[in-house]
């Protein structure tokens, strides 16, 4: 006759105990007396975080990024399709079921009844067991959802409130092969409850969120900026206005995707962990894309404090794309009480006023110039009030204009407005009518030669950053690196020691800031502890430095 085969499954590091639905027929008895189903007992545990660093370091989650209400299951064969119909169960605690375990930090049950299992022909091939705690409404897996579909469902799966912090199967390598489902053996299958409760199977899960949170050094140290503006050396503070983390990932794979990177230091098969994995592509159906914030969103507090940063905290897909997920500090560069007026251009730094000298010198030595009378004909320079500068947003924005391909995202263009008319080219007294157009397509120039690009800080307004580094230094000397990235089930715990240096000028207020700086120069360092925590914590301490 058929059995209600019971087997319990542990899940490494959060454990919930749930009875089944109420139509499953668990409470008919210990031994099994229906010949139409199969138990199994489930354990789910989840891993703390923990450090990738050198030295490890687990942290406990809150009781709102541990409580799970409900598990997804869905029971696997060999081939990759599914056993019986996935079964979504109700959670309740099991209070102190990870008391003596340093790595488990709640404990749960639950009872999944399995079809189509005999007594006499358990499966002579393992089957696999995932899960989803938490499950997603936008999630629908069938009987017909092979395992391969169910791990590359991409969604935003970055909810982070009580109850809805989704939790999948740990997946990392042992060797050469990959681990995710927990495996079932005959031998796992009970025909009693007692009996499968005796003989748990680890299921082991991790949240897919990470979490990132920053504060203060005991002494964060504000060093200011020191330009040299137009040959002398300028003495500027630095008002730091507001924190946010920059280049949130929008999407993420359900379950950790660990295809495509061969890193040792990765695989933790003692604790069933991987410390990397692969995130959608930037491009196609599913591209991953970033939420990022405008200077004026960041720096809403009239009276931000960086000094008494304590509790910074914010909840992120993971990342490890070549757009990195950062920490970004915004600030007004400050002279005396006054926003600090400056610019760079042609390799120096200037004024705003005198970056526009730089560019009517130069129009004047083209020859461009305008016409004010016909009769005489009289010609004059091109003045200040007649340039603006834009940037690539500014660009995008008008009918008819393209950004420019080789304009950064920290820099601009001089333009003649287009309310000026009548301009003309002066060669040696013949002069020959000429367009906006033309003169400003000079200003901005080639993408292997653009030496009128400039960079302006608008009332003094600027950024910092550094990129979210995930992995412990890799080589020696010149060749040693780190990976920058952000992993499911780790806390980035960033410790800001200093500031200096005159950041990443900001043009345009309420552009949405991607954080970039120049390559041809140091605007800033930033000296960060970042650790991974239980949650895997990673530290990291922060400087912004630089000239």
């Amino acid at each position: 006759m058929r059995l209600k085969f019971l087997f319990m499954t542990m899940i490494a590091a959060l454990a919930f105990a749930g009875c089944s639905s109420e139509d499953d027929p668990i409470n008919k008895g210990d031994e099994n007396t229906d010949d139409s189903y199969g138990y199994v007992a489930v354990n789910i545990v989840e891993p703390k975080s923990i450090d990738t660093r050198a030295v490890a370091g687990y942290e406990d989650g809150t009781n709102t990024e541990n409580n799970a209400a409900t598990a997804l299951f869905c029971v696997y064969k060999t081939d990759g399709t599914m056993q019986c119909d996935p079964r979504t169960i109700n959670l309740t605690e099991e209070s102190g079921a990870s008391d003596n375990n340093p790595y488990v930090e709640k404990v749960y049950k639950a009872v999944l009844v399995i079809d189509g299992v005999k007594e006499a022909d358990k499966p002579a091939t393992n089957l696999e067991l995932v899960c989803v705690l938490n499950a997603p409404s936008t999630l629908t897996v069938t009987k017909t959802t092979s395992l391969a579909t169910l791990k590359q469902q991409i969604n935003d799966y970055g909810s982070h409130t009580d109850g809805t912090f989704i939790m999948t199967n740990s997946v990392y390598k042992n060797g050469d092969m990959e681990v995710c489902g927990a495996t079932v053996t005959g031998d796992d299958l009970k025909t009693s409850a007692s009996d499968a409760l005796e003989h748990p199977v680890e299921i082991y899960v991790e949240r897919v969120v990470a979490r990132i949170q920053a504060k203060a050094g005991t002494s964060f140290g504000n060093q200011g900026a020191t330009p040299s503006v137009d040959g002398t050396e300028k003495s500027l503070t630095i008002n730091v206005t507001g924190i946010e983390v920059a280049n949130i990932a929008q999407k993420s794979y359900l379950f950790k995707n660990i295809s495509g990177f061969s890193y040792g230091w990765a695989w933790d098969v003692t604790n069933k962990r991987s410390y990397w994995e692969t995130v959608p592509l930037m491009t196609g159906d599913n591209a991953l894309t970033f939420g990022n914030k405008s200077y004026k969103d960041i720096a809403t507090e009239t009276s931000f404090n960086i000094t008494t940063l304590t509790n910074f905290k914010e909840y992120v897909q993971p990342n490890t794309s070549a757009q990195k997920t950062a920490i970004l500090v915004t600030a007004q560069l400050m002279d005396g009480s006054n926003p600090a007026d400056l610019a760079y251009i042609r390799g120096g730094y200037t004024t705003k006023a005198g970056a526009k000298n730089v560019i009517l010198t130069y129009l004047q030595s083209k020859g461009y110039c305008k016409k004010v009378s016909d009769s005489p004909a009289q010609y004059t320079s091109i003045v200040a009030d007649d340039i603006e500068w834009v940037n690539n947003e500014d660009l995008k924005a008008e009918t008819g204009s393209g950004e420019i391909s080789w304009l950064e995202s920290y820099e601009v263009v001089a333009r003649v407005k287009s309310s000026v008319t009548d301009l003309f080219i002066n060669n040696a007294g013949t002069y020959t009518s000429t367009t906006t157009t033309v003169i400003n397509t000079d200003l901005a120039g080639t993408e292997t030669s653009h030496p009128y690009v400039a960079r302006v800080y608008t009332d003094g307004k600027c950024y910092y950053y550094v990129n979210i580094d995930q992995s412990p230094v890799a080589g020696t000397g010149t060749t040693a690196h780190t990976y920058d990235g952000v992993i499911r089930n780790h806390i980035y715990d960033l410790t800001l020691n200093s500031i200096r240096g005159v950041g990443t000028p900001v043009f345009d207020p309420e552009d949405v800031i991607i954080p970039d700086q120049p390559t041809d120069e140091t605007l800033w360092f930033i000296g960060a502890r970042v650790n991974v925590l239980k949650w895997r914590i990673v530290k990291q301490n922060v400087d912004f430095s630089g000239n």
